[in-house]
C-alpha cells in the first residue's frame, strides 16, 4: 500500500508548457511500516497514455529506500493531467494531480546544472567542487527568450545545509537565469524549483535534474593495492631493473570511486618506486623497480 495513497507532486504550483514535476510515492506494509523490499511502481495519466507528457525513468520505477520517484516532463499536455500509481502484483493505488498551463503561456524549462555531483561541504579540492551553476530558460507564448523576469528558486531539500546563492534572480537578454546551489555536510540529491508569475498570473514552475551530493575523498577502508604479476620477485636480491606493476584502487565512504585526479603517494622500504599517480575512474598505477636497499635499515 503507498503512504496516504497520494502522489507527491514536486513543485505543487502549476507547471509551465514543456514543464517538469517530479513524481513520488512511498510504499508500506499493512501495519504501516516502510517496505524494505524493492517493489515495482507504475506510473501513468491520460497525458502520459496519449504521449502528451513523458516520465522518466519510464515504468515500472523500482523503489529505493521504500521510494519510488520519477521525473514528469509535459510536452503538448495542457490542463489538468491526474496522475495514478500503480504497486505491481497488488491492488493499492494512488493518485494525485497537476495542472499545466496551455503553449501559449508564457515558459520557464530547465537548460543545465553543471557540474551535476558536488561533494561535501569542505572536502573540495582538485577536481573537487562544492556548488553547481543551475540554469533555466523563460520564454514568452511564441517561444521569444524574455529579459528582466523574475524569477524565484527554491531547493526540494535542506538536509545537511544544502542552499542557494539567492531565492530570486532576473533572466538576462536570452531569457536566462541562473543559481548557484552549494553543497552541505550530508550526501543526498537534490532539484532546484524555479518559479515565474509574469502579469499577475497564475505561478508557473519547474525542476532541475538532480544534482547529487557525496564526499568524493578516499575512505580507509575502501583502498586496496594489487600488482600485476606477483609480488614475489624472482632474482630481486641480486638484480637490478626488474619491475613491477602496483594498482591502487580508492573510494570514499559510500563506496563511489574517487574523483579523477585524486592523488596517490607511495613509498616502499625496499627497491625504488615511482613517488605517486592520480586517479581516472579511481584507480592509477605506478612502477617499483628492484635496486638498493634490499634489506630493511
Amino acid at each position: 500500500m503507498f503512504v496516504e495513497n497520494a502522489v507527491k507532486i514536486e513543485p505543487e504550483t502549476t507547471l509551465s508548457s514543456g514543464g517538469s514535476a517530479q513524481l513520488s510515492v512511498t510504499v508500506v506494509d499493512a501495519e504501516g511500516n516502510l517496505v524494505t523490499s524493492a517493489e515495482e511502481v507504475v506510473f501513468n495519466s491520460g497525458c502520459i497514455t496519449v504521449g502528451q507528457s513523458s516520465i522518466n525513468p519510464e515504468s515500472p520505477v523500482t523503489t529505493l529506500n521504500s521510494t519510488a520517484s520519477t521525473l514528469y516532463t509535459a510536452q503538448n499536455c495542457s490542463g489538468q493531467d491526474d496522475i495514478t500509481a500503480n504497486l505491481v502484483g497488488t491492488n493499492a493505488q494512488a493518485f494525485g494531480s497537476l495542472s499545466v498551463a496551455p503553449a501559449s503561456a508564457n515558459s520557464i524549462a530547465f537548460v543545465s546544472a553543471e557540474p551535476q555531483l558536488i561533494v561535501l561541504r569542505g572536502t573540495g579540492g582538485q577536481n573537487r567542487v562544492e556548488t553547481s551553476e543551475v540554469i533555466f530558460q523563460v520564454n514568452d507564448g511564441i517561444g521569444q527568450p524574455l529579459q528582466g523576469v523574475p524569477v524565484q528558486f527554491a531547493l526540494s531539500t535542506d538536509v545537511g545545509g544544502i542552499s542557494l546563492n539567492t531565492t530570486s534572480g532576473l533572466t538576462n537578454g536570452e531569457g536566462q537565469v541562473r543559481v548557484i546551489v552549494a553543497s552541505g555536510d550530508v550526501a543526498t540529491t537534490v532539484r532546484v524549483i524555479a518559479t515565474v508569475s509574469i502579469g499577475g498570473g497564475e505561478p508557473i514552475s519547474t525542476v532541475s535534474d538532480l544534482l547529487t551530493v557525496t564526499t568524493g575523498l578516499p575512505d580507509q577502508n575502501s583502498i586496496s593495492l594489487s600488482v600485476s604479476d606477483t609480488f614475489v620477485v624472482e632474482d630481486g636480491m641480486r638484480v637490478d631493473g626488474i619491475t613491477r606493476s602496483l594498482n591502487v584502487a580508492l573510494a570514499d565512504k559510500f563506496n563511489n570511486p574517487v574523483v579523477d585526479g585524486t592523488a596517490a603517494v607511495f613509498t616502499t622500504e625496499y627497491g625504488a618506486i615511482v613517488g605517486s599517480c592520480t586517479t581516472t575512474g579511481g584507480t592509477c598505477s605506478v612502477e617499483w623497480r628492484s635496486q638498493e636497499p634490499r634489506f630493511p635499515h
